[in-house]
């Protein structure tokens, strides 16, 4: 008889259609201040998905001494057009660490086909314990140089340090 071999290379075998990943998401917590968090859901070619549920598995705050708690969270959030579902956790100042499980929810797959992300967070750390957040333009908006922009600013300090004023710079791209 003929028999024939052949190569192909580019068969990929996957757990999960989807794949979760990170953007415009700091590694590290701000005790006091917002965490914004931004999960991006691709398919198997790279393309951002819309409408996928992503679902936060656990959430586990720990604090100084050891004592764990859950991070006030949203528990789910959808992908938009762009791809990204976006969490925003409230952090309190006694944490350490923060402990992230997000895991996509499509009822058409089994659980063992569901994409998972963990995210390991520290607390950044101020010996002065003042902190500053910038809130980051939301998906699918952004700042145009000649053109009004709201930026939202928090900052947390302890009560016997005032703040009376707070200055930035904002530059153009070269």
């Amino acid at each position: 008889g003929i028999t024939q071999e052949a190569e192909f290379a580019a068969v990929k075998f996957l757990k999960s259609p989807y794949r979760l990943s990170l953007v415009s998401t700091p590694p590290f917590i701000k005790p006091g201040l917002p965490y914004n968090i931004q999960v991006v859901v691709k398919d198997h070619l790279d393309q951002p998905v819309n409408r996928v549920k992503v679902r936060l598995v656990e959430r586990q705050l720990f604090r100084k001494g050891g004592a764990s708690e859950d991070l006030p969270c949203p528990l789910s959030s959808v992908s938009q057009s762009d791809g990204i579902a976006v969490f925003i956790c409230n952090t309190p100042r006694e944490g350490v660490r923060a402990l992230l499980k997000f895991q996509t929810e499509v009822p058409a797959l089994p659980a063992a086909s569901q994409a998972l992300l963990v995210l390991e967070a520290l607390a950044f750390h101020s010996p002065n314990q003042r902190y500053l957040y910038i809130d980051p333009p939301m998906p699918g908006s952004s700042l145009e140089a000649g053109r009004f922009g709201n930026i939202k600013v928090y900052s947390t300090s302890p009560s016997y340090v005032p703040i009376r004023a707070l200055s930035y710079l904002v530059r153009r791209p070269c």
